[in-house]
């Protein structure tokens, strides 16, 4: 993971010892753990939490956190089958309005995040569709009306991968496993603050 910082000064992506964080891989909970959703209903929060992104700092972050069977889950790597019926109540526990779009789906328009039905505060919005894609990575993120980009630098995106049958032939054919062969790779771009958190200044 690299690291651009106005607290930590420029520095150049060239020199190898600017990137000494590891690569965080997605494992069974936790940050970007991954979620087999494909026949269970999820309940998302969208919440404040914080995470280590500099080292020894902890930076403030918005969340889509997720409990299930004793296991938490913060932006959850959602695993389905296409074909399965997905189904996700969202409850907002955000001090602002937002929504789950879910970008790259073929879904209705009541149950893409769409500004025009924006989930308040303390509320609820339940997303329910048939997953009709074919098997790729897509991602989720808020799309309610002019505050989608702050919300998604500050931390709520997250993974959504399908799965169809070709996708399962090729990795059983070349071994693949997710989080360990099959690495799915977020890219970001963040400025930091001197405590560690994150700096949103557009333009």
């Amino acid at each position: 993971m690299g690291i651009s910082s106005a607290a930590y000064g420029s520095l150049s992506p060239t020199d190898l010892d600017n990137f000494t964080n590891p690569l965080r891989l997605p494992g069974e909970d936790g940050l970007m753990g991954i979620l087999d959703a494909s026949d269970t209903p999820l309940r998302i929060m969208t919440c404040r939490d914080s995470i280590e992104v500099l080292p020894g700092k902890r930076s403030e972050i918005s969340a889509y956190r997720v409990e299930r069977d004793g296991k938490f889950y913060l932006n959850p790597t959602i695993r389905v089958r296409t074909g399965a019926n997905f189904s996700a109540e969202l409850a907002n526990g955000l001090d602002e309005e937002t929504t789950v779009h879910w970008h790259g789906l073929h879904v209705d328009w009541r149950m893409d995040g769409h500004p025009f039905l924006p989930v308040a505060p303390n509320a609820t919005y339940r997303y329910a569709y048939p997953v009709e894609n074919w098997g790729g990575t897509s991602w989720y993120h808020p799309h309610a009306h002019g505050t989608s980009a702050r919300q998604t630098y500050s931390g709520l995106a997250g993974f959504f991968i399908v799965g169809d049958e070709e996708e399962r032939r090729l990795s059983e054919a070349l071994d693949l496993k997710l989080g360990g062969t099959d690495i799915p790779l977020l890219i970001q771009d963040k400025m930091f603050a001197e405590s560690g958190n994150f700096l949103y200044a557009p333009g």
